[in-house]
């Protein structure tokens, strides 16, 4: 990292002791080779890091000294404290991103290390590979969780509806909106107030079936307008039709046309 570069981060994160010293002491272990280069990202960087925030590292160079960084790397954060977890990112589909919780001098501190070894890239190909991969879940999960919601299975009916938000309709939210994969991290500030009470609605606000089912609803409108003619193949709207069709055996309960 460039030495001027290092003086302002850490110039900027006085106000949070902890986060600066596990930081510092977190870089003066690491030996990294010519060709790879350290960037501090996020919040840090930015210059808005609170108590709560996280250390991002992103390493990029020679993929070969990438990978042995990313092996010495456990050993390295447990001379920093107690490494209470640590798992690579495949829950956002970051698989070279590992993220660790680390017990420095009693304060936790989240390190997120990128070791994806060359620059960002998110060619066409590959965000629509992935974005079509998400289509194919969500229709299934439409009807595996209007299945619980008809079976009465009212937790386990909000328990999926979770998964169909966290797994497909956020990712694709923030894709569509040219945001960076980082789930619901800091959404309130992320997205507009419009944006943010259609996230809203597909939340239910009681585990019983008309509220479950208006919340399914929500969810499947807001995933659809942000596809709009791009779901073709994952077949939705027939998958939609059934699940109307079937609705209106629910004692009565029935999906309002949109």
């Amino acid at each position: 990292m460039d030495p001027a570069q290092a003086a302002s981060i850490f110039a900027r994160l006085r106000g949070v002791p902890h986060l600066r010293d596990a930081l510092q002491r977190l870089l003066d272990s690491i030996d990294i080779p010519r060709s790879v280069r350290v960037e501090v990202q996020g919040s840090i960087a930015r210059g808005d890091a609170d108590r709560y925030s996280d250390a991002d590292l992103r390493f990029t160079g020679e993929p070969e000294s990438v990978a042995h960084l990313r092996e010495a790397f456990p050993g390295v954060l447990a001379t920093l404290g107690t490494v209470l977890s640590a798992f690579p990112a495949t829950h956002l589909g970051l698989d070279d991103l590992l993220v660790t919780f680390v017990e420095v001098d009693g304060r936790v501190v989240k390190i997120d290390a990128d070791f994806s070894a060359g620059e960002s890239s998110h060619s066409d190909e590959i965000s629509s590979a992935r974005l079509q991969d998400g289509d194919r879940k969500f229709v299934g999960w439409m009807w595996y969780t209007f299945a619980k919601i008809g079976r009465g299975e009212y937790f386990e009916s909000a328990a999926a509806l979770d998964t169909m938000r966290g797994s497909a309709l956020v990712p694709l939210l923030l894709h569509m909106m040219q945001l960076p994969p980082e789930g619901y991290r800091r959404l309130e500030l992320r997205l507009s107030a419009a944006v943010q009470g259609e996230l809203r609605a597909t939340y239910p606000r009681t585990l019983e079936q008309d509220e479950l089912l208006r919340a399914f609803l929500a969810m499947t409108d807001f995933y659809r307008r942000l596809r709009k003619h791009d779901l073709s193949e994952a077949r939705f709207d027939r998958m939609l039709a059934i699940i109307r069709r079937e609705a209106k055996a629910l004692g009565g309960g029935e999906f309002p046309a949109r």
